[in-house]
């Protein structure tokens, strides 16, 4: 394994990658927050070798990474949306499910994601890295992250554009004088029915990740998360990945940060 796998950045800062898919390459969104592979349904009747379960699919063969997997079950969506935002045909998400029994390397200043052997060496790379203990909720590592005077509990998320608060915290953040560049956006969801919601979106400061990572100044959107059994404050994605070089260590439970520069 340890195999560095390139990946493109989209417009919606989501890291885009290709796989082989029963023999032929598509592009897939890493999507650590989902909890099964999903394909795109315009593709999925054209999914050669795959046995059709409900709305869901057997995949036969799947290559991504040095990784060769047999039998993935994957869901069917209507991902029609999601290449509207992102500007570029999709073929589906890979998920965690692919990938948890691995530690998941995210260096987003040379685009690359690598899957390393939980069992192997720290990568050269992160061997002077800050080590935050993570638990699991559901499929999602989950840190403690201090904002202020306050902990808050945020789930780690590569499918995040921006890093994300409930709307319940807005309060705390602007009465503690920690939101700055505030402006209105809007959300993008997997979900087709409710593909679209306007958030407000703003800049926090005095930023604690674990006992000793210190990061100002990243965007958060006030946003309610429905991920079903995942219970935590929050998410951060692109806005910590791209400023850490990162390690999430699924099997011993531990995330490591380096900062990139």
């Amino acid at each position: 394994m340890n195999t560095a796998i390139d990946f493109e950045l989209s417009d919606k800062k989501v890291p885009i990658v290709e796989a082989k898919i029963n023999g032929e390459t598509q592009k897939f969104v890493l999507d650590s927050g989902a909890p099964m592979m999903v394909l795109n349904s315009k593709c999925g009747s054209n999914t050669s070798g795959a046995a059709v379960t409900n709305q869901a699919k057997i995949i036969a063969s799947f290559e991504w990474g040095g990784l060769q997997l047999k039998n993935q079950m994957a869901m069917i969506a209507d991902l029609s949306h999601l290449e509207q935002e992102l500007k570029t045909p999709i073929h589906g998400l890979i998920s965690c499910a692919q990938f948890m029994h691995y530690d998941l390397l995210l260096d987003y200043q040379n685009y690359q994601v690598t899957l390393v052997d939980s069992h192997g060496e720290t990568p050269a790379c992160m061997k002077n890295a800050q080590v935050i203990p993570i638990t699991m909720s559901h499929h999602i590592p989950v840190v403690p992250v201090a904002i202020g005077e306050k902990i808050f509990y945020l789930g780690l998320d590569t499918g995040a554009e921006w890093n994300i608060l409930g709307k319940a915290h807005e309060a705390y953040c602007s009465q503690m004088g920690l939101m700055s560049d505030i402006t209105l956006d809007t959300i993008t969801r997997f979900d087709p029915k409710d593909s679209e919601e306007q958030v407000r979106l703003c800049s926090l400061k005095d930023i604690t990740i674990g006992q000793g990572v210190r990061i100002d100044d990243m965007r958060f959107a006030f946003h309610n998360i429905e991920i079903p059994g995942f219970k935590a404050d929050g998410l951060m994605g692109y806005e910590l990945f791209s400023r850490q070089r990162t390690l999430i260590r699924y099997v011993s439970r531990e995330l490591l940060l380096q900062p990139l520069g």
